[in-house]
Parts: structure tokens; sequence; C-alpha cells
């Protein structure tokens, strides 16, 4: 294609990409009629950012990172729109539309547009993309045994888009210097989760941008922020999984831009707090530990840590009384998540090899578990028994294999000669341990955690490739 079709299509693709960008912000403006007066205003000030992020970006002369931009810093959003929608819950009811879904698709189409005309090239990152292929095969598999084809229909659309996602981010994240882009994109994400929280818990009001309506607190005593998504819990993993990122750069990076990551580490640990969330602030206790064990040589480390107890300290006089408060409770809880751990258990007696049907433990778990458990709680607070349970033990394996792979990569990327990219690795590599050591708390199979636990493979693929390593000598660049 000549120069001037080239020209043509990019500009025909980011007219298309406004008019994505009006037609969300339309649905939007529809959907917020029905709420209270505080919540049309964090909305509105919420779109205008949106609004005004295109200008700053075409004057900055990257338009193409307004499209990543949105991919990434939708993900804790969760604006949606549903294709298809049956009502069940605890289940992906429905085929959904969503802000990052728009984006990873208009990305796809300029990325087959730049490789027929030579401008790119497509690399298959097999170490970790074959055990990503071989977890989406076992869920195709387990529809040997699914009672209901059209709900497990729905897990393997969800899981065909993640997988766009993973391969679209792997092959992108190499140009341009992108991964520093994605670093600060993900401490964005941070900053939007922890400060829905702050305010959720100053106006004492919880609210999920998936559809737009004020969510309960389903009886609780204390009141729980759960900030974009309707559970605390979620977004709890979601905060501690991210953490570690502005941490290491605080660590390690002395002669980048502090700003960002003083803020995003400041504003994610009071929304962590503020989810109450008993297994997120384990797991991301024990990141840290990790994190500070690996740079216990560095100078600048007890400088940080005395900061931490200052902070910490400040942090129990404000907020002690509802850790104290929190640690307090948990036997009815206990009881509840035993139950279902041997409902997971005795689904996966009965179906060892493929499991009972992928995105089904809701819809069958009435049949091993007492009929009350049915109305509190809807599936089984542990990722990997519920893989076990919904894919049999071909999913319990890949799904393994697949994070180990996730694991490797990131682990050679963190041995990189470039400091920035060691730096990301690492700290990916510490974020992704706290998510999967939050996996045996919470199931952790909604969308936002997919598509995050995707997005970091994606990442870690690219990162941990040795043409990538090759193409980013070891200068010294600000972050």
């Amino acid at each position: 294609m000549n120069l001037h079709g080239q020209k043509m299509l990019e500009r025909h693709a980011v007219f298309a990409l406004m008019v994505l960008m009006v037609l969300m912000m339309s649905l939007i403006s529809l959907k917020m009629g029905g709420l209270s007066q505080r919540w049309i205003v964090a909305m509105f000030v919420l779109m205008t950012c949106l609004l005004i992020w295109p200008v700053v970006v075409q004057l900055t002369g990257r338009p193409w990172d307004l499209l990543w931009a949105m991919l990434v810093l939708a993900v804790p959003l969760e604006f949606n729109i549903h294709l298809i929608y049956r009502e069940y819950v605890g289940t992906f009811n429905g085929i959904m539309l969503t802000i990052t879904d728009a984006a990873v698709f208009i990305l796809i189409f300029i990325w087959i547009f730049h490789m027929s005309s030579g401008r790119q090239r497509m690399q298959f990152y097999a170490s970790v993309s074959v055990p990503a292929l071989l977890f989406l095969a076992a869920h195709l598999l387990s529809i040997l045994n699914t009672p209901d084809m059209s709900l497990s229909l729905f897990a393997v659309v969800q899981n065909g888009k993640v997988f766009l996602l993973y391969f679209l981010v792997a092959n992108h994240i190499a140009y341009e210097g992108r991964y520093r882009l994605f670093c600060n994109l993900l401490m964005g994400c941070l900053i939007i989760m922890s400060g829905v929280c702050i305010v959720q818990f100053i106006a004492q009001s919880n609210f999920t941008t998936a559809a737009l309506e004020v969510v309960e607190n389903y009886g609780e005593v204390l009141f729980r922020s759960a900030g974009t998504t309707g559970s605390p819990n979620v977004s709890a993993s979601y905060m501690a999984s991210l953490l570690p990122l502005p941490l290491t750069l605080l660590l390690m990076n002395r002669s980048g831009k502090r700003l960002l990551p003083i803020v995003s580490l400041t504003m994610g640990i009071i929304g962590l707090i503020l989810t109450q969330t008993r297994g997120a602030w384990l797991t991301f206790s024990i990141g840290m530990m990790i994190l500070f064990s690996i740079h216990f040589r560095n100078r600048g480390i007890w400088k940080l840590i005395a900061a931490a107890g200052i902070a910490a300290v400040a942090g129990l006089l404000v907020f002690g009384h509802v850790l104290w408060s929190r640690f307090g409770q948990g036997t009815e809880t206990l009881v509840y998540r035993l139950q279902l751990i041997r409902s997971a258990w005795e689904i996966f007696r009965f179906y060892p090899v493929f499991g009972a049907g992928t995105n089904v433990y809701a819809l069958i778990m009435s049949d091993y578990v007492p009929f009350f458990l049915t109305q509190e709680r809807w599936i089984v607070h542990n990722r990997y028994l519920l893989v076990m349970a919904e894919l049999g033990i071909t999913g319990i394996v890949t799904f393994l294999v697949f994070l180990a792979a996730v694991f490797r990569s990131l682990i050679c990327a963190s041995r990189s000669l470039n400091k920035n990219i060691a730096l990301l690795a690492r700290a990916l590599a510490i974020g992704l341990l706290v998510f999967c050591l939050q996996m045996f708390f919470e199931s952790l199979d909604g969308r936002i955690s997919d598509y995050h636990l995707w997005l970091v493979a994606g990442m870690a693929a690219g990162l941990g490739d040795n043409r990538f390593q090759k193409e980013h000598p070891p200068v010294e660049e600000d972050s």
C-alpha cells in the first residue's frame, strides 16, 4: 500500500476512535440519569478527563497512545455493555463489549494494516503462547461435560478476547519504548481504583461502574469500599498486585520521575486498607517482604523502610480500629468457605479429567452444598479449586504451566542489562506472585481479574523475549 493510502487509513482509524468515544460517553450519560447527585458529579469529572485526554495526546504527536491508554485504564473502570445477556449470578452471564475490547479490536485492525504494509511483524512467543493455548483448549474440552452450553460458550468467548489482548500486548510492548507507557498506565490504574475506594469511604456508599448502580454492602457490620468492581475482595486483589510496581521504582530508580510512583503507592495502600480484605493484606505483606529481601543491599532501602514504618504507625492511628474490627470477624465466613471447598472437591471427584464444564460451577453447586449457601455465596473462594472443578485435571495442569511460563519470562526479563526493563519485570513478577497467592483466597475469575492476568502475561512474553533484550541495550533512561 502506498504512503497516501496509509495516511488515509490512519485518518479513518482516528475518526472511528473518536466516534467510539462519543458513543461510549453517550451510553454513560444515559445511564447516569438514575444516579444520585454526588455520583453524577463524579461521573461528570471522569467524562471531562476522558474528553480532554485525546486533545492532549494529539498535541503531543502520539495519537495511538490514546488507544493503549483506553485499553489499560479501562480494565479497572469496567464500563461495558451486554451484547447477549442471561441473568445468572456467579457466572459470565453473557457476551459483553467493554472499552478494553473496543480498543483491542481497533489496535488489531491497525496492526493487521501495518503488517500488510511491512511496517510491523508478528511474533508467536511460544514459551508463553503454547501454555496459554493449551489452557484455552482445556476450556473447550470441558464443554463435553457441560450441563449448560450457553454459559460455557460465554466463557469461551471471554477467554478468546483475553487471549487477543495478551497476544496484542506481547507483540507491541517492544515498540517505541512502550513498556514505559505501560508502566505509567498501570500506576494510573492503581490511582483510579484506590481513588474510587477513598470516595466511597467518604460517602459511605459503594458504586459499580459495570452497571452504573449503587451496590449493597450485603449486611456487613463494617463498611467496605468495593472499588469499581462492586466486590471489595476483587478490588483489593487488583490493587495488591499493582502496588509492588511503584514501590520497586521508588526503591531502585532514584534518577527517574518519582511523583507518579509516590502518589500511586500512597493512594493504593489507603485504598487497600479501606477494602478491609484480610487475604489481600496478607498476600501484599508477603510480597513486600520478598521485595525488601531482594533489595536488601540497596543503600537507600533503610530510608524507605524508616519512612514506611512512620507511615505504618500513622496508618494504625487513623485506621487501627478498622483493622482490629476486621480481624475480629470471620468465623461465619470460614464456615462458608470450607463448605464451598468441599463442594469443589466433590465436583472434581465426579468429573476428574475434563471437569464439569467451564463457567457452570454456580449452576451445579446446589447439588453439593447446603441450600442456604447457594443464596449467600455463589462460587468457591479459590481459583485453583474452581479450575479443578470446572476444567478437571487437564485445566489445572495447563493453568499452572501457563502461570509458570509467565513467571519464567518475567524472571528472564528481570536479568536484562536495561535497568528500566529489569525493574518493570521484577515488579510485575512480585505483583503476579501476590495475585497467585490471593487466588488461594478468592476465585478471581471475573472480567477485571482475567484481563489483568492476561495483560501481565502479554507484558511478560514481550519483555522476556531474547530479541527484545537485544534491541534494548543497557542505557540510562528516565522512567
